[in-house]
């Protein structure tokens, strides 16, 4: 993996232990493939671990400083623009030695101050010193591609790009935060700025932290508005559209070495794919992942569009030991994290750095375009007849059993349950798994006492509320970015391409084209039940209709089956063991029941096992 750590003590005559930076730095490196640089001075110490890509040797990214040697950076990350940034800063008198964006970051920040972030058109994660005012500067990027994680003690802070580095540090005090626990078991991750555990956050994205004379400030250096909007037809904007895409793939074209793009046959990564043949002369190298069971595999579309556009296709089918792999994630993730597309996320990165050292992704398209089914649930749920929605509300919809969660009678289960809630409440039923009562219900009285006064929606309504929209589509969307974007999505993707010294590019993520979509008419993304408009009419002039018009699918894997079958024992073993018992949070005869009904196929309950599944890995995992 590559990333950054560090450490500063309050008492600038306190010294840094060196081994303990290094112990830091070992678990970012923990795959040897990277290259190390530790800076170490009084008070002061800093680390930077760049992925090797390709055993490349030469132009790493290191602990540097300026030609002053009064500001040190550690820096991760990838900005696109530099050529432009550094033409600027040469013009300004800077010159430059390294062929590398540090030095790009390092020079901006001496510029500019912390204004320097407007000026980064990428993905990265940095801490700087500034010995001209004793001055601490985190940062990360507009969306949160990268983390930073952070603990303030009675010494001093500790920083790293990856909760489990951040762990190897010994002045952290580590407790585990029921709140933090609660808000996990209904979104299956913990949402920014807690951690699982009380005492350690996580940098919010488009944030910087600034710890100057004693006080700490925490800023946010940008937002996403979706007033004033467009005025232009859908079809003038349509071809500025394709340009901003096209110039935001350009960018990340940018490479030495092997380039690629993941394929799942959907409409972003074909989007991606097939502009990326436009632009290349050479025959794009694509990836992609499926299953042995025809409901979940993807395959067939994929490998469609690949022979369309000529791609050097690769093709993988999933076959996991899951029982070793399910501690693996765990102890890379850090935390409590059970979105089960990370299974198939691993194996493609897997995959695809056999051939490749960079790989396109499309990420955003969904978040960006209204690509979602409940975005469209959402606008219309206020146009339906409050008779109608009185008659949901009375219907017995718990009578009604299924053990099939993509049947038919669940999702209308899904749609039409709480259609007539306010749209926070409505929106955290359609991503949870379960209500709050069918959690709240499995713990223990002890652990119930900690969490019953903890409302789960305040961040998801906190989010929606400083949304800077007038619209329920856009401000929805600006809640996904800020929420499920960066809390979920992102880490997924960070997480399992790091393992691979994989370097992941997401051209959908650009600032940009985020910023230009955002002020595109909600009907000009969402209408009749369909999302993704701009990229759907873009792909039309590229690929026969037939090969996207289909339902949306995502990264689902076989989870219930599994359940069912290779997991099975592995779950009861993991859940009832005496040890899981022992620990009180929960009820072993509600968790029984649980098992009892998704196994026998009364209910479906993979995904609530799924969570309580990770979480007890997690717990055992750090011996809690």
């Amino acid at each position: 993996m590559g990333g950054i750590c560090g450490q500063i003590y309050f008492d600038t005559k306190k010294q840094i232990d060196e081994n303990q930076i290094k112990k830091m730095s070992h678990r970012l490196a923990h795959n040897c493939l990277n290259i190390e640089s530790i800076f170490v001075q009084q008070n002061i110490g800093f680390c930077h671990c760049d992925l090797k890509t390709f055993n490349e040797a030469e132009n790493h990214k290191e602990v540097m400083t300026n030609k002053s040697k009064n500001i040190i950076l550690s820096y991760h990350g990838e900005i696109y623009n530099t050529s432009a940034l550094k033409q600027e800063l040469e013009d300004l008198g800077y010159c430059f030695y390294k062929n590398t964006d540090d030095e790009v970051v390092l020079y901006a920040y001496e510029q500019f101050g912390v204004n320097c972030l407007e000026k980064f058109r990428g993905t990265f994660v940095l801490a700087l010193y500034d010995y001209r005012d004793q001055s601490l500067f985190l940062a990360v990027d507009r969306v949160g591609e990268k983390p930073l994680f952070y603990c303030f003690t009675d010494q001093g802070i500790v920083f790293a790009s990856e909760l489990p580095c951040l762990l190897e540090n010994v002045i952290i005090p580590l407790e585990i935060n029921p709140e933090a626990l609660h808000y996990y078991l209904h979104y299956h991750y913990v949402p920014t700025p807690l951690t699982i555990y009380k005492n350690i956050q996580k940098l919010p994205a488009a944030h910087y932290l600034l710890c100057k004379n004693n006080q700490v400030a925490l800023k946010r250096y940008w937002r996403l508005s979706y007033v004033p909007k467009h005025t232009n037809s859908l079809e003038t904007l349509q071809e500025e559209m394709e340009e901003i895409l096209k110039e935001s793939i350009q960018l990340r074209l940018q490479s030495h070495y092997p380039l690629g793009a993941f394929l799942s046959g959907g409409i972003d990564s074909s989007t991606i794919v097939a502009l990326c043949s436009e632009m290349t002369s050479e025959s794009i190298s694509t990836f992609s992942i499926g299953f042995d069971n025809i409901e979940y595999n993807e395959l067939p579309y994929a490998r469609q569009v690949a022979e369309f556009f000529h791609t050097k296709h690769t093709e993988y089918i999933v076959q996991p030991d899951i029982e070793t792999l399910l501690p693996k994630l765990i102890q890379l993730y850090g935390e409590p994290y059970a979105d089960s597309s990370l299974i198939p996320s691993y194996y493609l990165c897997q995959v695809a750095k056999q051939h490749i050292a960079i790989a396109l992704t499309g990420d955003g398209g969904d978040e960006s375009l209204a690509g979602y089914h409940r975005y469209g649930l959402h606008v219309y749920a206020h146009r339906i007849p409050q008779f109608l929605l009185q008659c949901c509300n009375i219907f017995p919809f718990d009578k009604f059993h299924t053990s099939n969660t993509k049947g038919l009678l669940h999702k209308m289960k899904r749609l039409v349950q709480n259609l007539n809630k306010p749209p926070i409440q409505r929106y955290l039923y359609w991503i949870s798994h379960l209500p709050s009562s069918g959690i709240t219900e499995i713990y223990t009285p002890e652990f119930f006492k900690e969490v019953q006064t903890k409302q789960v929606d305040l961040f998801l309504q906190e989010a929606y509320n400083n949304a800077i929209a007038t619209h329920p589509l856009d401000k929805i969307i600006s809640t996904d970015i800020d929420t499920y974007l960066l809390n979920d999505l992102l880490p997924k993707t960070y997480i399992a391409s790091m393992e691979h010294s994989l370097r992941t590019r997401s051209p959908l993520l650009d600032h940009t084209w985020l910023e230009f979509t955002a002020k595109l008419p909600p009907s000009y993304k969402y209408k009749l039940l369909q999302g993704k408009r701009p990229l759907r009419t873009l792909l039309a002039k590229k690929l026969p209709e037939s090969f996207f018009q289909r339902p949306k699918q995502g990264f689902a894997i076989p989870l219930g089956n599994w359940l069912r079958t290779t997991l099975q024992q592995f779950t009861y073993d993991t859940l009832l063991s005496q040890e899981a018992q022992q620990r009180g949070f929960f009820q072993p005869q509600k968790i029984q029941k649980i098992l009892e009904e998704h196994n026998n196929n009364i209910v479906p309950r993979e995904y609530q096992i799924y969570n309580l599944l990770m979480l007890e890995l997690f717990f055992q995992q750090n011996k809690w």
